[in-house]
């Protein structure tokens, strides 16, 4: 398991595009789209802020019938944690607001 002072080292070396998107949550965009041989359809969502990417299998109806995303090196928490606790949670939104004290504007080439 990963103690308290690992992870909150990890977090305080995220790069802001990630450490937002663990904050706030990903920007998803349509990214790519394909029709499957067995009528079913498979999209991709990519993050404007971090490039993460959501792929989704969905029916010939819309339903989704499954899912998995892709995440740039770095952006997973490290080895031994399992999920992100509400405590972990807390400690990496300190991180991202006590970056922005101080900036009049934070910009991550979004439009």
């Amino acid at each position: 398991m990963v103690g308290h002072d690992e992870f909150k080292n990890w977090g305080s070396n995220l790069p802001d595009e990630f450490l937002l998107c663990r904050d706030i949550g990903h920007t998803w965009r349509p990214f790519r789209a394909t029709i499957n041989g067995d009528s079913t359809y498979s999209r991709v969502m990519r993050c404007g802020r971090c490039s993460a990417e959501r792929e989704q299998t969905l029916s010939h109806f819309g339903a989704i019938l499954s899912g998995h995303y892709k995440y740039a090196e770095g952006y997973l928490a490290p080895k031994g944690s399992s999920y992100v606790s509400s405590g972990q949670r807390d400690s990496l939104r300190l991180e991202s607001i006590t970056r922005l004290l101080g900036r009049d504007t934070i910009d991550h080439g979004e439009a």
